[in-house]
């Protein structure tokens, strides 16, 4: 079994509702299996990453 594709899946499957709503925010975008701050993102990454901390 591919481990990465695996991990990929779970991430998606664990965050998927924080990736949405910071994308809806124009702070995410993704490319394929990559996520990225966007230019705005970047000023409030500290919102983002608390969003990724907080949903556990």
């Amino acid at each position: 079994m591919n481990q990465g594709g695996y991990l990929h899946e779970k991430f998606f499957d664990a965050f998927g509702a924080v990736i949405d709503k910071n994308q809806r925010r124009g702070l995410l975008t993704v490319d394929g299996d990559k996520i990225f701050l966007t230019k705005r993102g970047m000023s409030l990454g500290n919102e983002v990453f608390a969003d990724f901390l907080l949903n556990q």
